[in-house]
């Protein structure tokens, strides 16, 4: 009895001791690097990492911020940031598609048609009192995109284009360079309080349905994305539940005002999305850049089959990814 106990004992000690790795290896905590600029449009990363949300789905999120989402592909493209996820604007991202070719879309995080205001130091009025100014905007951006687009479409004539840093815009603004400038949270908060609140804000809903791309490298694996999306989406229910105190996190991350914010979040969905109505939106957008002659001949056509990678939603969220796909 003594030998069959002390070999019942060590077929134990052995059944556990092998055990132990294979637990090891399932809690094993995944490392994801993010780019990402400070804007709203972020908002869902934000709060899944302020709420430790990647944390319970075992992953460590190192988050790099650069000024705007452009700025945060313009790091990835120089080789400054090696980043498995980037998070920008639409129009930013088909603007530099052909330098990030490694980087397919895996989501819409975020969409809203009244993100984007012009900026003044006297009241506009009326908008063809833009005729003959000179209206400033950060080059190959949702802010470029929005200000050149309100101008066509209301046939403003003699607009004259400047081009600055996104850092500068609220100075050249404020020391007369410009007559107008675009702009969003949080340059809005900025420029009021540079100004003393002198300046004036004027918003055109629906001139621009922006979205903010999740934009994921070749090299991370589906099964690290989807606990990535699934930490977002579990995100998604205090944007309903707790709205002040999203806004309230968001303010402190975006350095604007609840105030600020509150207004923002009438206007804007923060969800985790693939739909195909996105994908005419992005053609259009494209065609818009190869129209201008913005594109320095690269990246033609914004191409679905390429571009997107539609399969991590599809796997853990069907409902929330409803891209076509043709086969030849």
């Amino acid at each position: 009895m003594k030998v069959v106990a002390a070999l019942f004992l060590f077929i134990t000690l052995v059944g556990c001791s092998d055990d132990q790795p294979e637990q090891n290896i399932a809690t094993d905590t995944s490392q994801v690097s993010v780019v990402t600029g400070v804007q709203p449009g972020t908002g869902l990363l934000r709060i899944a990492d302020s709420e430790h949300y990647f944390q319970q789905h075992n992953i460590s999120v190192d988050i790099e911020e650069k000024l705007s989402g452009k700025l945060a592909i313009l790091s990835v493209i120089n080789n400054e940031v090696d980043a498995d996820i980037i998070f920008t604007a639409d129009i930013a991202y088909l603007a530099n598609q052909h330098s990030l070719p490694d980087y397919r879309v895996v989501a819409s995080v975020f969409d809203s048609d009244n993100l984007n205001a012009i900026a003044s130091m006297k009241p506009l009025g009326d908008i063809q009192a833009m005729a003959g100014k000179t209206l400033c905007t950060q080059y190959l951006s949702a802010l470029h995109f929005f200000g050149q687009v309100l101008v066509e479409r209301n046939a403003i004539q003699n607009v004259t284009y400047q081009f600055y840093k996104v850092s500068e815009l609220n100075d050249r603004l404020l020391d007369g360079e410009c007559d107008f400038i675009t702009t969003r949270e949080p340059l809005i908060a900025d420029l009021l309080v540079k100004s003393d609140h002198q300046a004036q804000l004027t918003f055109f809903p629906g001139v621009y349905l922006q979205h903010e791309l999740m934009l994921a490298h070749d090299r991370v694996a589906d099964e690290i994305l989807s606990k990535f999306v699934k930490s977002m989406i579990q995100a998604e229910s205090l944007f309903h539940i707790a709205p002040e105190q999203v806004n309230l996190t968001l303010s402190q991350s975006l350095k604007t005002t609840p105030k600020q914010l509150s207004i923002l979040h009438n206007d804007s969905v923060w969800e985790v999305s693939l739909y195909q109505p996105l994908l005419p939106l992005l053609e259009r957008q494209m065609e818009w850049l190869i129209s201008h002659g913005v594109d320095e001949g690269k990246g033609k056509s914004f191409s679905s089959s390429t571009s997107l990678r539609p399969d991590v939603l599809q796997h853990i969220a069907p409902l929330r990814q409803t891209v076509i796909a043709y086969e030849d």
